[in-house]
């Protein structure tokens, strides 16, 4: 079933993926064999990936990694790891791809497997890629709120020292009529 599965996943019958899939899974956990139950939980969570159905694929991915604690592949975590990491960046949840993605990597540095190697580079590339383009917004972010309240706190300084300004020609227009007022004392 897990065959038949990937290959309608292959001819995007995603359908018929899902559907033969989970006939797989179930025909697996029938004869306890929970390595091959994991595997194909991890191409059905690669199926839903494809159609970025993310969560959904989150959440298959979380309960294949549930059933990964008890087999000892290393491979197979490490895809599912990198799965997961590159489902977390989708969903916007870059430190938590981070996390998957560096469990990935101690699982991957001394492999020889050039797929999985390309796989988890292209996934931390794009993982490294959102956390710059993440810190960058909010760089611009801070910068925009610091002009802001300069901007402000310039428009309440010169609001200040409009108000002096008044004030001073105020003061000046009283000094003014009280020496007109004297004038016209000393006069008559």
């Amino acid at each position: 079933a897990s065959i038949i599965a990937n290959a309608f996943h292959e001819m995007s019958d995603i359908d018929n993926a899902v559907e033969y899939s989970n006939i797989g899974i179930e025909a697996y956990k029938r004869t306890d064999n929970i390595q091959e139950v994991a595997r194909v939980m991890n191409n059905l969570g690669e199926t839903y990936r494809s159609i970025e159905e993310y969560q959904k694929a989150i959440d298959i991915f979380k309960e294949g990694l549930e059933l990964m604690k008890d087999i000892p592949s290393k491979r197979e975590q490490g895809y599912y790891h990198a799965n997961m990491a590159e489902c977390k960046l989708k969903v916007g949840e870059i430190k938590e791809a981070e996390k998957f993605i560096n469990l990935a990597d101690d699982i991957f540095k001394d492999s020889e497997d050039k797929y999985a190697i390309a796989s988890f580079l292209r996934i931390k590339a794009s993982i490294d890629y959102e956390k710059g383009r993440k810190e960058e917004k909010e760089k611009k972010e801070r910068e925009e709120k610091r002009e802001k309240r300069e901007g402000k706190e310039k428009k309440e300084e010169r609001k200040g020292e409009k108000k002096e300004r008044r004030k001073e020609k105020k003061k000046r227009k009283e000094k003014e009529k009280k020496k007109k007022k004297e004038k016209k004392r000393k006069k008559g």
